[in-house]
């Protein structure tokens, strides 16, 4: 790399385009330690910005290497190609109109991830939410899954499946 003493060069950049190219991702301050010893010698100038440049060169010299992300984005960009814009299913997505709710929408989506993990293992479901929130009931749906705790900024409530 070369060092110029004209303002505006482009100095760095070869070192930027090394951390996004081939350093591998598990590095996750790679792109942040080029573009720090960029905007050093941008502010120093030479000579005394070269050292941040050295510095990030050691850096990136022996950090471990990777083309992972390179491979992943490629996958990633085949899989649109081929299967293009897919709509995500449909109890993912809210329901603001009855025609929605009846067709699906929002039918569950946070309790059925819950009632997976529940089935996994003992864990508890906490909620958060304002205290004027609070309901004496609601009506449940077949998939709904009740919290064991609510947390309100008056304290926790106890909604009754876990003994005391």
């Amino acid at each position: 790399m070369e060092l110029h003493d004209e303002p505006g060069d482009r100095t760095s950049t070869p070192g930027c385009l090394i951390v996004i190219e081939g350093i591998d991702g598990t590095g996750k301050t790679t792109l942040v330690q080029a573009l720090a010893a960029w905007d050093a010698y941008e502010r120093l100038g030479s000579p005394e910005g070269e050292l941040a440049i050295a510095q990030c060169v050691i850096y990136l010299a022996t950090a471990p290497k990777s083309n992972a992300a390179y491979r992943a984005l490629g996958a990633a960009m085949a899989a649109a190609r081929e299967t293009g814009s897919l709509m995500p299913p449909r109890h993912i997505l809210n329901a603001p109109t009855r025609l929605m709710k009846e067709l699906g929408y929002g039918a569950g989506y946070y309790d059925r991830t819950l009632a997976t993990l529940r089935r996994a293992g003992d864990i508890l479901a906490i909620g958060a939410a304002y205290a004027a929130q609070r309901m004496d009931s609601l009506p449940e749906g077949a998939s709904d899954q009740r919290l064991d705790w609510v947390v309100t900024e008056e304290g926790a409530i106890r909604t009754g499946r876990v003994a005391a």
